[in-house]
Order: structure tokens, then C-alpha cells, then sequence
């Protein structure tokens, strides 16, 4: 996974760093590497709405719950300033979204 721009050991933490996220930071990634380009809240809340996927605790996706997976993600640093996945994450991540059980819903959404 390593390039000319992301040294190894850069790519490998960001990797862990998605690999341990909750539940839900971990779907909004993975719609967000689906998305390729930023996609500010609205997009993405329409996304998820169009899913019809459930936060962890079983309820609809809604502006704090975004917000609250956005502060996880930003807090791990696998966003960049506007809100993309992070270049070094984007074709793993997006592999993992594929081959995840809404892998399919993901990207019919999508």
C-alpha cells in the first residue's frame, strides 16, 4: 500500500487507525472513500438516508449522529480539512466498503 508520497509506516497507521473505529465512523469512512470527493453533510446524510442504514444503536442517521462520527474521524485523522477520506485510505477503505454486508446498498446509493 505504500507510494512515493505515503511512506509505509504512514499508511500502515492509518490503516489501524480504521481498522479499530466504531461501527458507525467506520460506515461514514467507507461511504466517503465510496464518494471519492468531499462530500460535505447534506450529501452525505442523503446517502445514508438513501441506504436506509441504521446507526449502531438502531436509529436513523441524523445531524448529531453525523456530526458525532465526523469528530471520531477527524480525531483519528482519516479526514482531510473538507472532509474526504484521507488519500492514503481511499482505495483500501473503498475495497473494505465493497466487501462489507451494505457493500452492495453502499454503492447502489452511491
Amino acid at each position: 500500500m505504500a507510494d512515493a508520497t505515503h511512506p509505509r509506516s504512514e499508511i500502515e497507521a492509518a490503516w489501524e487507525r480504521y481498522t479499530r473505529l466504531p461501527p458507525g465512523p467506520k460506515v461514514v469512512l467507507q461511504i466517503k472513500s465510496l464518494v471519492f470527493l468531499p462530500t460535505n453533510k447534506s450529501i452525505l446524510s442523503d446517502i445514508l438516508s438513501r441506504i436506509r442504514l441504521k446507526t449502531p444503536e438502531g436509529r436513523a442517521w441524523n445531524g448529531p449522529s453525523i456530526n458525532a462520527a465526523l469528530d471520531v474521524l477527524g480525531r483519528e485523522r482519516l479526514l482531510t480539512d473538507d472532509l474526504a477520506c484521507v488519500a492514503s485510505l481511499l482505495h483500501p477503505v473503498a475495497i473494505d466498503a465493497i466487501a462489507a454486508p451494505d457493500g452492495e446498498l453502499m454503492v447502489a446509493a452511491i
